[in-house]
């Protein structure tokens, strides 16, 4: 006797915004629905939006989350967030979710393309520069059965990194991953760099902020040569020309990122200057078109 409607909800992440939010809200009420509960398969675009509604509705809804992507199932048990977009700068808004149920189902990641598992490998990596405890050389050893998508090495890789987060988590650093994640966007819209899928675009913005966080100091040599090592096994091919790379930094002086960039380093440890914070994302820049 369960009463359900269901909703298609565009995937791409230029979607996890307020205007879908809109939508999508404006659909439940001209079906004159009362929304108990709410479950949400997909990717982390989907999981967002369904966990944002869940806590801005006027009553009371459950939530349900089923991730269907690696780059989902890594991240959705340990981030309790739905985070949107406004405009070009990522996650400006965040309200946490608190979902009742996280059902991982590794089957699902039978139906991925290459992109989709290149996306997983880069949210991995992403904790992995986050906070390390060993997981670098743990990663290491899966990365080449992940692509070949062998299942029960990603059953077993699942295990471990889920563990890992409970025991060792923390946060630190989410400066310089939005920043990474504008200067990708950038890349995109101005085309300046080869053609790239969503998964290898992924990889790229985390190559740029592995360069950002060991040149700032929030990186350890050791722990950077190591996700470099992971990193090569999947060459990404950008070639990117001096004046695009300052087109690119020129934009993102006009949008005043690197303010952002400044406020979420560690405090007297950096000279506020403008050049240096130029000069750091030259170099990341340099570093990883090479």
């Amino acid at each position: 006797n369960i009463q359900f409607i269901t909703l298609n909800v565009p995937a791409g992440d230029k979607h996890r915004n307020l205007r879908q939010i809109r939508q999508v809200c404006e659909k439940i009420v001209s079906e004159n629905y009362d929304v108990r509960t709410i479950i949400a398969l997909g990717n982390n675009t989907i999981l967002n939006i369904a966990g944002f509604i869940s806590r801005i509705w006027h009553s009371p809804v459950n939530l349900i989350l089923i991730p269907a992507t690696l780059l989902a199932q890594t991240s959705s048990v340990h981030d309790i967030s739905a985070r949107l977009n406004v405009g070009n700068i990522p996650n400006q808004l965040m309200i946490d979710t608190r979902p009742n149920l996280v059902w991982i189902d590794i089957g699902l990641l039978k139906s991925l393309n290459e992109s989709d598992i290149l996306s997983g490998i880069a949210a991995v990596l992403q904790y992995c520069a986050i906070d390390t405890h060993g997981f670098i050389n743990v990663f290491q050893s899966y990365v080449q059965r992940i692509l070949n998508m062998e299942m029960d090495a990603v059953e077993e890789f699942m295990t471990e990194y889920h563990g890992h987060r409970v025991r060792h988590f923390k946060k630190s650093g989410e400066g310089i991953y939005r920043l990474g994640s504008r200067i990708v966007q950038i890349i995109k819209q101005q085309s300046v760099a080869s053609p790239l899928n969503d998964g290898k675009t992924q990889l790229l913005g985390i190559h740029i902020e592995l360069c950002l966080a060991r040149k700032s100091e929030l990186l350890s040599e050791q722990d950077f040569e190591a996700l470099m090592r992971i990193l090569k096994q999947i060459p990404l091919e950008v070639s990117i020309s001096d004046d695009e790379k300052k087109k690119l930094i020129q934009t993102l002086k006009e949008e005043h990122m690197l303010r952002h960039f400044y406020l979420l380093k560690t405090p007297g440890e950096f000279e506020h200057a403008e050049h240096l914070e130029e000069n750091l994302i030259m170099d990341a820049l340099n570093f990883t078109c090479q």
